[in-house]
């Protein structure tokens, strides 16, 4: 088999979609109302309790691009920090439907106002098309669960353009993205270094980088679905990437360059 082929393999929230933005919120709500349950006051907080808050604060705001189990990790590391009586698995449960609710809230909304397009970046099916017509057999690779991740892309109408759509899952490889992505590139005998990774996260362009492959970074407003996010853009600058695609429409101009 030729390993001239290559493949695209591309984040999901903040590279395609746009669903979950406003999400980091939310998690800070969930986790601060665990973390300090009787409210968190920086003016009367122990050491202890501010310590734990920037620490909490700094992980959601790099939160892009990691898995439910990393994020609900950093939560359980400050409740043992805060010596706070809890239970692993209620917690666990607790968040995912927290996430799982406010997902389908915004899906079925969508869908009622007849808006679903608008849960994608402006221009990000057009990138999929571009892909596909330049010869890359896409996989979509994300840190949101397989079972919700499948989910969302037949109803956001995007299933058919990819090989394989990859969630994570309980038995994942751990570290997952760059794992599965070398899985990837394995199993498809796809040639790593004509191979592209393209995500707004640091997590999988680092992964994309580990595995050899070109990496184009998305740095778009989550919250208008298009236009620059200066801030993304900024710390993938600052990790030494340097393809950023800051307007999706103009996507076949970056392919032009690899």
């Amino acid at each position: 088999m030729s390993l001239n082929k290559a493949c695209a393999i591309l984040d999901y929230d903040g590279t395609l979609s746009r669903l979950r933005q406003g999400w980091p919120e939310y998690m800070r709500e969930f986790f601060f109302r665990t973390a300090f349950p009787k409210g968190f006051y920086s003016t009367t907080a122990s050491e202890l309790e501010v310590a734990c808050s920037e620490k909490l604060n700094h992980f959601i705001k790099n939160a892009a691009g990691t898995h439910y189990e990393t994020q609900i990790d950093i939560l359980f590391d400050a409740l043992k920090e805060l010596q706070r009586p809890f239970s692993y698995e209620k917690t666990t449960n607790d968040y995912l439907q927290f996430n799982k609710q406010w997902v389908e809230d915004r899906l079925l909304q969508h869908r009622e106002n007849k808006t679903l397009d608008q849960l994608l970046l402006v221009d990000a099916e057009q990138m999929l098309i571009t892909l596909k017509e330049q010869g890359y057999d896409l996989f979509l690779l994300s840190g949101t669960g397989s079972k919700e991740l499948k989910y969302e892309c037949q109803f956001l109408g995007i299933t058919h353009y990819f090989q394989e759509i990859i969630g994570y899952t309980q038995d994942a490889p751990d570290p997952f993205k760059p794992k599965v992505i070398a899985n990837i590139l394995r199993q498809g005998n796809y040639n790593a270094p004509s191979s592209l990774v393209i995500g707004d996260g640091l997590t999988e362009l680092k992964a994309g980088r580990e595995n050899n492959c070109q990496c184009i970074a998305i740095a778009i407003d989550e919250e208008l679905g298009f236009g620059i996010d200066p801030l993304k853009a900024e710390c993938q600058q600052a990790h030494d990437f340097y393809s950023i695609v800051t307007d999706l429409a103009d996507f076949s101009e970056h392919l032009e360059q690899i």
